[in-house]
């Protein structure tokens, strides 16, 4: 309302939307619209703006899921700035869900040698060793994660899960989930780590404990982007 001007806060507002989008806050068809408008908005008044092809490139990726269309709007971006490591981040998710395995690793690699202290780039590293059963190195990028986010308990989770996947040490997952609790209060944040303790006690066939985890949500389910859980 300052500035109309300002292209920056349309491509900000725009990947504004469209998280709202992707992570299951708002799935309506206005929350899209509302992405596109900022991002046109963005081009009417910077016509080769990065930022704006990085967030039309997450409009067809969040928002359509179109990855051939994404891809081509992030490469557009990564002429203009090479070393933009939020482009080739987002090039690297793409490909991922693409299946496109190598082009994903080697996308984050890059993407965290430009941005070395990005916990957010860390951990989708390790998520894409995860998703390899390379658990070994999963951990590593997740503790490099928690080094640059200690709060963040979406890495405990998986680091947690990680050990249990790799050699079933479900008392190691449990130890990761404590350190945890003891660094995090954040009660969203706690949320998971209570989905973390109820997923552990239910490996280890302790249904009381997993029960009891259960009684503390407030919520009916758990529904997000991967999972709807009564």
């Amino acid at each position: 309302e300052l500035d109309p001007n300002f292209a920056l806060a349309y491509t900000g507002l725009a990947i504004s939307h469209l998280s709202l989008y992707w992570f299951f806050y708002d799935r309506s068809g206005d929350r899209l619209l509302k992405s596109k408008q900022a991002i046109d908005a963005a081009f009417k008044i910077e016509p080769e703006l990065t930022e704006a092809y990085i967030a039309l490139g997450n409009y067809y990726y969040q928002g359509l899921l179109d990855y051939s269309k994404a891809l081509k709007q992030f490469e557009l971006a990564l002429n203009q700035a090479p070393n933009n490591s939020e482009c080739i981040f987002w090039i690297a998710a793409v490909h991922r869900r693409a299946g496109n395995w190598e082009k994903a690793l080697g996308n984050f690699k890059k993407a965290l040698q430009f941005d070395p202290g990005s916990s957010l780039v860390a951990y989708n590293t390790g998520e894409t060793y995860d998703l390899l059963r390379d658990y070994s190195e999963a951990i590593r990028y997740y503790d490099l994660a928690l080094k640059f986010r200690p709060e963040w308990s979406i890495s405990y989770y998986y680091k947690a899960l990680a050990y249990v996947n790799w050699n079933k040490n479900i008392q190691k997952a449990r130890d990761i989930i404590k350190e945890a609790n003891q660094i995090i209060t954040s009660p969203d944040e706690q949320t998971q780590l209570r989905y973390a303790m109820f997923s552990l006690a239910l490996y280890d066939g302790n249904y009381e404990e997993a029960i009891m985890y259960l009684s503390l949500e407030k919520s009916e389910a758990r529904d997000d982007q991967f999972n709807f859980i009564p």
